[in-house]
């Protein structure tokens, strides 16, 4: 007599002992004459049809022969019922931690494309954990918990300010994802110093179209991934230097902030800056003017100089000084040209230093804004 095949799907409910107690009835076979057929306990038998016992390979085997049902039918519908056992467990436990997505900005999250868009809570907090790669509640709230700061220095411009970690934690966290699609060459601080003027000369390129794609090849050349993240409210967050390990590859993470040709580029100057004088240290910059520390001076003092040659400075500075010789827009432009670097760098420093107005030659400035394909 045929056996009746059914039909499994990955929401199956029915127990594989309901199925094979079918099974026997279709056969009019006695449990007693099963576990005989099969060589097992009457007691074991039981548990089969109870559920109590799972249905391993040698009992899938045992029941393809007394049944003439192939082994790879039992394994299918066992496994699926497991499955399905295993996903409403997880959904009951999920559900009870829902209000845990709300320390999260989800929807900028979802809007920058980090993980997918949803309005169901636990379907958002089944897509954080793929996010942040756990595989339990536990260990997500334990990984997110932690303040980022604390593992490196970072520069802020005040002493406390409105900084949410658990956006700073996605904002890293995505950056981690897209630098690990990055190949690099192990990080070799000669040949970073060698390349320093091929990383200077594409200050002079002004859409992030053309200049991303050229500065993360040249940067992966000599072992850091350089990636973009918009950033997240209150994340208050410009750039990030940190290390993958065991491979000696680091990433620097901007964010386009400030949305400025010359603070995207002090802020990556400034990061390099870090991987060249310190010795693998993760540092953040938060908030657009910085702190006091001994690595943050040395790292604004080493972008600053790289930008524009501290000789050159003073001697523009010097040469200006006059009001025979202001500085106006076409000695801005002259400098830039002599420098090989972009007039908003320029622009930039001289009003950092309070030497100019920041309203003055605005025309001049550069300015970026995000959109659905990242910047441009």
């Amino acid at each position: 007599m045929a056996i009746k095949m059914y039909k499994i799907t990955p929401d199956y409910t029915t127990k594989p002992g309901d199925t094979l107690r079918d099974s026997l009835e279709s056969l009019s076979m006695t449990q007693a004459e099963l576990a005989e057929k099969m060589g097992i306990t009457r007691k074991h038998a039981s548990e089969l049809l109870t559920g109590k016992s799972r249905i391993t390979p040698q009992t899938a085997n045992q029941l393809e022969f007394v049944l003439d049902v192939p082994a790879k039918y039992w394994l299918a519908l066992q496994g699926q019922y497991d499955e399905f056992l295993e996903k409403t467990r997880q959904d009951e436990e999920l559900a009870n931690h829902v209000k845990y997505v709300k320390k999260f900005p989800y929807n900028a999250m979802a809007k920058n494309g980090f993980v997918p868009a949803t309005k169901d809570r636990t379907e958002q907090l089944k897509n954080l954990l793929r996010f942040f790669r756990v595989s339990s509640f536990e260990t997500f709230v334990d990984q997110t918990s932690q303040n980022p700061l604390l593992v490196g220095a970072f520069r802020s411009s005040a002493p406390k300010f409105d900084l949410d970690t658990f956006a700073l934690h996605a904002w890293l966290q995505e950056g981690t994802i897209l630098a690990s699609k990055i190949t690099t060459h192990q990080f070799n601080a000669n040949l970073l110093n060698e390349k320093l003027p091929e990383f200077r000369a594409l200050v002079q390129l002004t859409n992030p179209r053309d200049f991303m794609p050229k500065l993360q090849v040249l940067a992966a050349s000599v072992g850091i991934a350089v990636v973009a993240v918009p950033e997240l409210p209150k994340s208050r967050v410009s750039g990030a230097t940190r290390w993958l390990s065991p491979f000696p590859k680091a990433i620097i993470e901007l964010s386009f902030r400030h949305k400025s040709h010359d603070s995207f580029w002090f802020t990556f100057f400034h990061e390099l800056g870090h991987l060249v004088l310190h010795n693998k240290i993760p540092f953040f910059s938060v908030n657009r003017s910085y702190g006091q520390t001994i690595e943050e001076q040395q790292a604004d003092a080493w972008a600053t100089n790289i930008l524009i040659p501290k000789k050159d400075w003073h001697a523009f500075i010097t040469s200006h000084n006059t009001t025979n010789h202001p500085i106006d827009e076409a000695a801005i432009i002259a400098f830039s040209q002599k420098i090989q670097t972009h007039p908003d760098i320029i622009l930039g420093r001289l009003q950092n230093a309070g030497i100019l107005d920041y309203s003055q030659f605005s025309t001049m400035r550069v300015h970026y804004h995000w959109s659905s394909e990242k910047n441009d």
